[in-house]
């Protein structure tokens, strides 16, 4: 059995750092059960592959603020649908249904959502990717470098592979034909493959100016909510400004 050693420093007292408890049965075999260790291991590997910005590390569904919301009935419906989602993932999961989470204000808090999903996919052992549009962009001309450490094919795989993608702020990107070239690779292979894809954007699906077979794929493949259209960004700075003059 393959095995995995850690630091000394760092070393479970369980396992001695190998990743698995193994002992003998009444008819003395060895048998072997993985450490609790090795879940902490590989949470924090999941969380690494992730890429989600630390500002939203701790964000979950369960801890989103209503409360700064004014029109709070937009929003309970929206975090309603995203329980019901998440509490019956494994059956959307195995359709590639994602979701489409939409409103035209910016800093309304649709990240602060996607984010919020993403870690709570993270905690249920799902391999989840987040990143914007532009990320991946950059991520593919970067391999155009003739010094670069991985090739474009990597960074696809890497993208169409994942059980879960969160492309954030979707939608503002389409201004060439490489761009949509690249998205709809992206999309129609998750799409092929059953995978899911959850999107943020300040765009309905209808008024996306993109490639109408990305579209089609989006239209198909995604539960459509509409998210507020309040700037939550603003009352949550001058909360953090109150905050620091008040002490």
């Amino acid at each position: 059995m393959n095995s995995m050693q850690f630091p000394r420093s760092v070393r479970c007292k369980e396992c001695g750092g190998t990743g698995w408890i193994t002992w003998y049965d009444e008819n003395n075999y060895e048998v072997a059960k993985q450490c609790k260790c090795m879940e902490k291991i590989i949470y924090g590997r999941r969380i690494e592959f992730a890429q989600i910005p630390p500002i939203y590390a701790d964000n979950r569904l369960s801890n989103f603020q209503l409360s700064v919301y004014e029109d709070k009935k937009t929003v309970q419906s929206a975090c309603m649908l995203v329980k019901k989602y998440l509490d019956d993932f494994k059956k959307n999961s195995k359709k590639g249904m994602g979701l489409y989470i939409y409103s035209n204000m910016k800093g309304s808090g649709k990240t602060r959502l996607a984010s919020s999903i993403a870690n709570d996919l993270i905690e249920r052992y799902y391999s989840v990717r987040f990143a914007t549009c532009m990320e991946i962009f950059d991520e593919i001309r970067k391999t155009y470098d003739k010094s670069a450490d991985y090739t474009e094919s990597d960074v696809l795989n890497c993208i169409t592979r994942c059980k879960v993608l969160v492309i954030d702020d979707f939608g503002v990107e389409f201004s060439n034909d490489w761009r949509n070239e690249k998205l709809y690779t992206i999309i129609n292979s998750r799409y092929v493959n059953g995978l899911p894809t959850i999107y943020t954007s300040n765009f309905s699906v209808d008024n996306l100016r993109c490639d109408d077979r990305i579209k089609s794929r989006v239209i198909e493949k995604t539960l459509q909510i509409h998210f507020s259209e309040e700037n939550i960004r603003r009352k949550l700075a001058l909360e953090n400004m109150q905050d620091i003059v008040n002490g």
